[in-house]
């Protein structure tokens, strides 16, 4: 069974892979320049990489599924299933994750990416309940593309920091 336009998604799957890469760049720069990684930015490289695993994974099991020959609809709602796990997973642990290594309140930010990530999830749990619609790539599309959005904006929130000198101090107060 073939999908309507797979192209989307297999390009979605490489902005995320080449998002994973150009985020370790920034992540690992910091350290090329004679720092050492801190807890917290292994943290946050950990979360990028994190959003790009959920958005490649996302973007690259409809096409796997519909080579299983699967009924479209089984194909969105067990695609959407998945990555809907992977997102509530992640939206879940991992301000409580930030918070411990931090030892602060969740900034606006963190509060701001994690309500975009349960509407991601909101929009893949809709798709596979098949509502307002029978089960389509729409929806799934949506939610598959919200992670990546939201990884996208976080590591331009990061640059400054990242590619500041080591020895310079970073406040996980401002996200």
């Amino acid at each position: 069974m073939e999908l309507p336009d797979p192209i989307y998604l297999y390009t979605l799957a490489t902005v995320a892979m080449t998002y994973a890469a150009l985020s370790m760049i920034f992540v690992f720069f910091r350290q090329i320049r004679g720092g050492v990684l801190t807890i917290f930015e292994v943290f946050i490289a950990r979360n990028f990489l994190h959003l790009s695993f959920i958005v490649v994974t996302g973007s690259l099991l409809p096409p796997l599924l519909a080579h299983l020959a699967l009924p479209p609809w089984l194909i969105w709602r067990l695609a959407s299933a998945i990555t809907a796990g992977f997102v509530i997973e992640h939206v879940i642990t991992t301000p409580i994750r930030r918070r411990k290594i931090t030892n602060v309140k969740n900034p606006p930010a963190i509060i701001i990416a994690s309500v975009v990530l349960w509407i991601s999830a909101l929009s893949l749990t809709l798709n596979i309940v098949g509502m307002p619609n029978v089960p389509s790539s729409g929806l799934f599309s949506l939610g598959v593309t919200l992670p990546l959005f939201v990884a996208i904006w976080q590591l331009l929130r990061r640059v400054n920091t990242l590619l500041s000198h080591p020895e310079d101090d970073f406040d996980p107060k401002q996200a």
